[in-house]
């Protein structure tokens, strides 16, 4: 039995941007992660250890978030490959990683990047 596993607008914090005055300062950054697998062994069994535990994919995402990154496409990326080493159950993955708090003169709500995996 398929299933997707989704982790909804997870807010972290991170060193992102091109722009120097974005470099040292931390800026919000959203994740929403949808990862399908099988989850029939996982329900038959009631075992966290047959599924994707989904406070691990936090866990590493939070990890990630500490390192510096220019752009939110190499974040987004090194995040999404790093949930599919981390659990061979994972068949699919999708991965938004958004930036709300962009330095730039003109009104908008966020700027994202969506990455298949």
């Amino acid at each position: 039995m398929n299933g997707t596993i989704n982790i909804k607008d997870l807010e972290l914090y991170a060193n992102i941007g091109a722009a120097t005055d974005e470099k040292d300062i931390q800026q919000k950054i959203v994740l929403n992660i949808h990862i399908k697998t099988d989850i029939k062994d996982c329900i038959i069994n009631d075992d966290i250890n047959k599924t994707i535990n989904y406070v691990d994919t936090i866990n590493l995402c939070k990890t990630i978030s500490k390192e510096k990154f220019n752009l939110i496409e190499t974040m987004a990326y090194k995040i999404g490959s790093e949930i599919m080493k981390s659990n061979s159950q994972i068949k699919k993955l999708t991965l938004t990683l958004s930036k709300p708090q962009v330095q730039t003169n003109s009104k908008l709500d966020s700027v994202s990047v969506k990455l298949k995996f």
